[in-house]
């Protein structure tokens, strides 16, 4: 009777080893299939802006997104001349009368100067946009 006992343990502390084992395997199943960040959505951000003169001291606002976003803004300014964000294209002009709609889908992150150059070729900063990773 006593061997009975012996293998009686054992096959209780076997099949205890292979639900641990089965466990194991599924939890690292689970890590792998599952996704460690759900990917970004693209959102549509709209921004207003004016293009001048800022006080000493004022800091330029910050249109912060994400990599993948859409950004559209809308930039008005006394002074004629042609909207630029350096690495991007089709940058549009805009006057007095004229109010400028600049859009861009954030491809690249990082920190980007949204600027007037004027026809006088004077340089006016109106704001920088923020591009953050996507996850």
């Amino acid at each position: 009777m006593q061997k009975t006992a012996a293998a009686d343990n054992q096959l209780v502390l076997g099949t205890f080893l292979a639900a641990i084992l089965l466990f194991v395997a599924i939890g690292i199943g689970y890590k792998v299939a599952k996704p460690s960040n759900a990917a970004h959505s693209p959102h549509t951000h709209a921004f207003n802006v004016t293009a001048g003169k800022k006080d000493v001291g004022q800091l330029l606002p910050v249109l912060s997104v994400q990599k993948g976003d859409l950004v559209v803004i809308n930039i008005s300014s006394a002074q004629a001349g042609m909207i630029m964000v350096h690495g991007f294209d089709d940058m549009p002009q805009v006057d007095a009368l004229h109010p400028a709609v600049f859009q861009m889908r954030a491809t690249q992150t990082g920190r980007f100067s949204l600027h007037l150059h004027t026809s006088n070729g004077t340089q006016i900063d109106i704001a920088t946009i923020e591009v953050s990773p996507d996850d």
